[in-house]
């Protein structure tokens, strides 16, 4: 018979399932991103299990070691497997927020973070803005210089725009030559100013990967939204703000 008060046949469950688990093919490759490791834990001991159990040590037989044993082994395991899964979960769900390529939120997490200010404003009763960027001549400027000149132009304006921004603001990627920021407690008007200063920025922190023939232009608007408002509206009013406030024509955006 197995002595299963020895801390090794509980600790050789947890770790066959943790620690020494196969690493999955995108983990052998060293891929980016990866999964977290899994969470480790010291084994349980049996004399303690029962200590809380209230199992007085005369009645600790070996049928009775055995069986906590296993009842010990199986809860660890069911308890490992789940912590796991939450791990991975919010794994997941951090990289389902997040743009691939850019060190800034989605469309996605903007519009739910639109959406619960646009709730809290029915509350405090007050105003904030949307702004929409878009980088005109980028695709011409992919054209001729490159996808990775391209890369570095859209990542130095992510970089700039969560570096000169306030902490409560958010800054999101919307794919392509786009960005959104959401300007908390910010009226129109001084949201529209706010971007004035803001594109100007941009553009001379730009002007250096500029092309000569093809220079980088920051076009943008705005939209002011409260409690009446949905995210949907309002994503809508900040482009044909910015379709308003544009030139050349949008059939003409790089």
């Amino acid at each position: 018979m197995v002595d299963v008060t020895r801390s090794s046949g509980v600790e050789s469950v947890v770790a066959a399932d943790g620690h020494n688990r196969r690493r999955e093919p995108d983990e052998q490759a060293g891929s980016h991103p990866r999964e977290p490791p899994p969470t480790r834990r010291s084994p349980r001991q049996i004399h303690d299990v029962a200590q809380v159990m209230g199992i007085p040590p005369s009645e600790m037989t070996p049928r009775v070691q055995e069986a906590l044993g296993i009842i010990v082994s199986e809860y660890d395991r069911a308890r490992s497997d789940l912590e796991r899964e939450r791990e991975r979960i919010a794994f997941y769900q951090d990289l389902a927020d997040k743009d691939p390529h850019l060190p800034l939120v989605n469309q996605r997490t903007l519009m739910r973070e639109l959406a619960r200010l646009i709730a809290r404003a029915a509350q405090s009763r007050t105003v904030s803005s949307l702004a929409i960027l878009h980088i005109r001549n980028l695709e011409a400027t992919r054209l001729r210089h490159g996808r990775a000149a391209i890369d570095g132009i859209l990542r130095q304006t992510a970089e700039r725009l969560s570096a000169t921004l306030r902490a409560s603001d958010i800054v999101a990627s919307l794919g392509g030559t786009e960005f959104a920021v959401v300007l908390t407690l910010t009226d129109a008007a001084v949201a529209a100013e706010k971007m004035t200063s803001l594109a100007g920025l941009l553009r001379a922190a730009l002007r250096e990967r500029s092309d000569p023939d093809l220079p980088l232009e920051i076009a943008w608007g705005v939209a002011a939204f409260t409690a009446e408002d949905d995210a949907e509206k309002t994503m809508e009013a900040a482009d044909s703000d910015l379709r308003r406030r544009s030139a050349p024509p949008p059939g003409r955006r790089g």
